[in-house]
């Protein structure tokens, strides 16, 4: 098991990217009737997932909360 042992620099990430050919740093959302996707949502998305459904509710689904 020394590959498990030993410390490299690669890594594997999911990235989006966009029609051309550029890196989607950010969000991606689309809303396709009365479907809204979000695309492209990395790490912070598990530890901000309520902040980001607030944003997506107030910016793409015109619903104010409280």
């Amino acid at each position: 098991m020394p590959d498990l042992t030993t410390k490299s620099g690669a890594g594997v990430r999911a990235q989006a990217w966009g029609r051309d050919g550029s890196l989607q740093d950010d969000f991606a959302v689309d809303q396709i009737g009365p479907v809204t996707l979000l695309r492209n949502a990395p790490s912070p998305a598990a530890t901000s997932c309520l902040a980001i459904a607030d944003y997506l509710a107030d910016k793409y689904l015109q619903v104010r909360r409280p």
